[in-house]
């Protein structure tokens, strides 16, 4: 009988330390951990930042010498992304989701931006999309 009640404890314990997951409307589910991941520097180095839907303004994030040493914000110095998210995101070159737009995949990542998109260190603004192409994309990536 001790064996089998200390199964059941270790069988709650595993099931309690599984990754947490959301329910979304029309019974789909994803990990909490849904994020888009962007850096200041190639490779996804040193300085980077995750958001999970948006972020209107990158100039008001701090940033160290990694976003050149007249810089001490993260606005323009986007150099590599990955989005861990089923979703689309969309990231644009002015504050305020104006400007030239990119797209990005769900899954989709770049370790330099420089080598695939005329926007290495240009983004200023980025916002999810659901999880169908958005309309209005000027190039999409990822």
């Amino acid at each position: 009988m001790k064996l089998k009640n200390a199964l059941v404890a270790l069988s709650v314990a595993a099931a309690t330390s599984a990754t947490a997951v959301v329910a979304l409307p029309g019974g789909a589910a994803v990990a909490a951990s849904s994020h888009l991941k962007v850096c200041a520097s190639d490779n996804y180095t040193p300085t980077c930042y995750t958001r999970t839907s948006y972020d209107g303004n990158w100039h008001n994030d701090p940033c160290d010498l990694s976003c050149g040493v007249y810089d001490s914000t993260f606005g323009d110095d986007i150099s590599s992304y990955k989005n861990n998210s089923p979703y689309w995101w969309k990231m644009y070159h002015d504050k305020s989701y104006k400007g030239y737009t990119l797209c990005v995949r769900p899954w989709g990542y770049d370790a330099n931006m420089g080598d695939s998109t005329p926007s290495e260190d240009d983004i200023s603004s980025v916002k999810r999309q659901g999880t169908s192409q958005p309309t209005g994309c000027d190039k999409v990536v990822g």
